[in-house]
C-alpha cells in the first residue's frame, strides 16, 4: 500500500500512462472518504459533485468507459 503523501512526492516520475491511473486511484480514494461523511450528513448536491468528478476521472485519467458512458455524462451536467 503507498501512502497518499508518498504518491504526491513521486506522482510525476511514472510513466505518464501509470501517472494517471495513481492520480485516478488516489483521487478516488478521497472521494470515498468524502462521499461518505457528505451521504451521511444528508449533503445530497456535495455527493453529486463528487460522484460526477469520479466519472469524469474515470474516463480522463482511467481511461475507461465508451462513448455512450460519456455522452450520458455530458448530457447530466448539461442540466
Amino acid at each position: 500500500e503507498v501512502k497518499p503523501e508518498v504518491y504526491e512526492a513521486h506522482k510525476f516520475k511514472p510513466e505518464p500512462n501509470l501517472a494517471k491511473r495513481a492520480e485516478h486511484y488516489f483521487s478516488e480514494n478521497m472521494r470515498v472518504r468524502k462521499g461518505l461523511k457528505a451521504w451521511a450528513s444528508g449533503d445530497l448536491r456535495a455527493f453529486g459533485e463528487l460522484m460526477t468528478a469520479s466519472g469524469l476521472s474515470s474516463i480522463k485519467n482511467y481511461e475507461c468507459g465508451t462513448i455512450y458512458i460519456f455522452c450520458f455524462l455530458v448530457a447530466l451536467l448539461c442540466l
